[in-house]
């Protein structure tokens, strides 16, 4: 195990484990999308449309680098079984505790998503939200095509890493102790989803977040709702500038 991953290890256990040593859990933030804040919302919106597109009642479903659950419950709420994955324990026993409040059948795997068991296979969906930046691509890529059964989707929604703005961002918290150097350097950019497209069938991605930066002074100026609607006619019509991202979704298929 590499050194970053160590680190990324040891902060994410920490993290989850103040949260299960405390009465954090009962007040953690709404999950999903309704969690994140409603400026930056879209791209989650899509992503959990995009699984409830290609998910019926007990399709198989493997979330990935699962984290605390904040993006694994909407999808276990769609009656599906699902797994959730994570190298760090206390992710996995956070996310059960999160799921067990709501009575949500879960099954939790400690496991390193560019080595995944043997035993996983045939799932009908793979899901990962924000955690490409922390795995070797190539691996990555690997597993997610052993565990998908032929014709099986892989869905994420991540970062985006030209706009030069929002890089800078991501440096500071580099400075600040809050991200490994390992996952500036492997921050999704056009490489990365060449290489997805190259590895999948039927790759498609969409572009969110070309005014996340502005959006607290257009909060201000317009207030939540149609600041929300200012960006996301950006988005849309200024597909040119798509590279200055802030956010990405893509879906795509395993060959049959």
């Amino acid at each position: 195990m590499i050194d970053s991953k160590k680190i990324e290890l040891e902060r994410y256990n920490q993290r989850a484990e103040s949260v299960l040593l405390s009465e954090k859990i009962k007040a953690l933030r709404e999950d999903g999308s309704a969690g994140v804040a409603v400026e930056l919302r879209s791209p989650y919106i899509a992503y959990e449309n995009l699984i409830r597109s290609v998910v019926k009642r007990g399709s198989k479903v493997l979330d990935l680098c699962c984290g605390d659950g904040q993006h694994s419950l909407p999808t276990a709420r769609l009656g599906v079984d699902l797994t959730v994955s994570d190298i760090a324990p206390k992710n996995i026993e956070l996310t059960l505790a999160r799921a067990s409040r709501e009575e949500l059948s879960v099954k939790g795997l400690v496991a390193d998503s560019e080595c995944l068991p043997e035993s996983l296979q045939s799932f009908d969906l793979v899901t990962c939200s924000g955690s490409i930046s922390y795995v070797d691509l190539d691996l990555f890529l690997k597993e997610v095509l052993k565990v998908l059964k032929p014709g099986g989707h892989f869905i994420a929604v991540d970062s985006f890493n030209h706009n030069p703005i929002y890089r800078l961002n991501r440096f500071m918290h580099f400075l600040a102790g809050r991200r490994s150097w390992s996952t500036l350097r492997r921050m999704p950019n056009k490489s990365t989803l060449k290489k997805i497209a190259n590895s999948f069938e039927d790759f498609s991605v969409e572009y969110f977040g070309l005014l996340s930066f502005a959006m607290p002074i257009l909060r201000r100026i317009l207030g939540s709702k149609k600041s929300v609607e200012f960006s996301d006619f950006i988005d849309h019509h200024f597909k040119f500038a798509k590279k200055y991202a802030f956010k990405i979704v893509f879906i795509c298929k395993k060959p049959l």
